[in-house]
């Protein structure tokens, strides 16, 4: 198959997420299995306006907002009408509105419907014409099948009236067997993911400060962002007295990540809502537990008091029970921490590959036949 994916990103922006690792994960394997795959994403500074990387063409036009509105459809009207058998259009909050110009069978890759999100991010009425854009786009994409990773994104959709809704597992990019790093002997936690609004940081620190009132413990800030986010977090940190326990990592590569994430006593995410969270994940693989709030994914990626523990109530008092209910039970910590080690282990981006690709070929025989 000849596949295009339409993304606002592509894996090498430096603000790219775990949607697009996800994507390059399951593109790369496309086309180890023979297929074609192009990507369509925004430019960054001093990126490559063209690249192949791991056998994926990537081309990068405009901004994230140019991208969508204009250089999608450009694109695609000037190179690829009648030239593929299937176009991915991935959506991050804005879809690239494909149903309106793409000929070929369509399907859509979205891992968290933003709701709640663009009152988190935008103010009104920016967030109000959010909302009503989004019920208005999913009412054009009704008919579209959708790939999602989480059982509460499906539910969404559904809800949407979306017809067709297929979901697959998301897997860890670390592998355990070449780490070995013990876990701090005082109680640390990490916090890990882009520095924003929506990722709701602190209440994490607000649970951290009302911890530290009855336990000497750590916590690790890990993950860049808006810079006005980061100092807002950096100021509340100071206003409760905390410089000293809590540490602002920044952007760390990929090996210093794994090893914070396997000395972390557990990983801790307040986000408002995920598509899934990888980095729980990633957590997990790495015999780390994770405490999250009881959002959209999150509760997803974590199997309560199997693989962490789910906030009932999400609030930083709630989250500070849970903390220290891990730090004093040091049994339900270790079995936590083994058993989100064997699950998460199961999980493989060959598995995901081949789920997705099987969608993605049925619904191109399905037209190749009508």
């Amino acid at each position: 198959m000849r596949i295009l994916i339409l993304n606002w990103k592509d894996i090498k922006n430096p603000s790219s997420g775990g949607a697009e690792i996800v994507t390059h994960e399951l593109a790369k394997r496309w086309v180890k299995n023979g297929h074609q795959v192009a990507l369509l994403s925004s430019t960054y500074p001093q990126c490559h306006p063209k690249e192949k990387l791991e056998g994926i063409d990537i081309t990068r036009r405009g901004n994230p907002e140019t991208t969508h509105f204009f250089w999608a459809f450009w694109h695609y009207q000037k190179y690829f009408k009648g030239k593929v058998d299937l176009v991915i259009d991935q959506i991050h909050w804005v879809p690239f509105f494909t149903p309106l110009y793409v000929k070929e069978p369509k399907v859509a890759l979205i891992f968290e419907i933003a709701k709640n999100l663009w009152d988190k991010s935008l103010p009104r009425p920016l967030s109000t014409i959010g909302h009503k854009a989004e019920y208005l786009y999913l009412r054009l994409y009704r008919q579209i099948p959708f790939l999602t990773a989480s059982q509460s994104t499906y539910n969404e959709l559904k809800a949407a009236k979306i017809q067709k809704v297929t979901t697959f597992p998301l897997a860890p990019n670390l592998n355990p067997s070449s780490l070995n790093w013990a876990k701090e002997k005082l109680p640390t936690f990490i916090s890990l993911s882009r520095l924003t609004p929506a990722k709701q940081i602190e209440e994490t620190i607000k649970a951290f400060y009302l911890l530290s009132q009855k336990v000497n413990a750590r916590l690790w800030i890990v993950g860049r962002g808006e810079s006005r986010y980061k100092n807002h977090l950096i100021k509340l940190a100071r206003e409760f007295g905390l410089e000293s326990k809590i540490s602002f990592w920044g952007y760390i590569d990929e090996k210093k990540k794994a090893e914070l994430l396997q000395r972390a006593w557990a990983i801790i995410s307040t986000s408002a809502r995920e598509g899934w969270g990888l980095n729980i994940t990633e957590a997990g693989v790495l015999g780390t537990p994770a405490v999250v709030y009881n959002s959209p994914g999150l509760r997803d990626a974590v199997r309560h008091k199997k693989t962490g523990l789910i906030c009932q109530k999400s609030t930083p008092e709630e989250l500070e029970r849970k903390l220290n209910e891990l730090i004093h039970n040091s049994n339900l910590r270790m079995k936590l921490g083994r058993q989100a080690q064997i699950l998460n282990q199961k999980l493989t981006w060959d598995k995901s590959a081949k789920i997705t690709l099987d969608v993605l070929k049925n619904i191109a025989l399905q037209r190749a036949n009508n």
